[in-house]
């Protein structure tokens, strides 16, 4: 198993029109961890005025969580395969805040030859 732990990045200097000024702040302190062949921990830090956030895979809503939920596992994922995962924060008016985001890739097969003697 492959430990690493990723840092994601936001996207505030994104000019999106979406994005209010009264929306919900950035969420921080995002990380990927417990990285394995098939799965990965997302986890992020709460963000203020956030009522829920989108966890997102290659831009594909897969998860929305209420505020007080700050991290999820991905499962059922592919060896050795690149990731983008994302959160995405919203507040009770669902105006959409800032984006984080990782790309991260899931560890390779691993082959373990066994050899017996008696």
């Amino acid at each position: 198993m492959h430990i690493a732990h990723y840092k994601c990045l936001d996207d505030s200097d994104y000019d999106d029109d979406d994005v209010y000024n009264s929306a919900p702040s950035i969420p921080s302190a995002c990380e990927v961890s417990n990285v394995t062949m098939s799965s990965v921990l997302i986890s992020w830090s709460p963000a203020a005025g956030a009522s829920y956030y989108q966890v997102s895979v290659n831009d594909n809503i897969i998860r929305t969580v209420n505020r007080t939920v700050t991290s999820l596992p991905v499962t059922d994922l592919q060896p050795g395969t690149r990731y983008t995962f994302s959160v995405t924060v919203y507040d009770s008016d669902q105006q959409r805040g800032n984006t984080v985001r990782a790309d991260v890739a899931t560890g390779n097969v691993l082959f373990i030859n066994f050899n017996f003697s008696a």
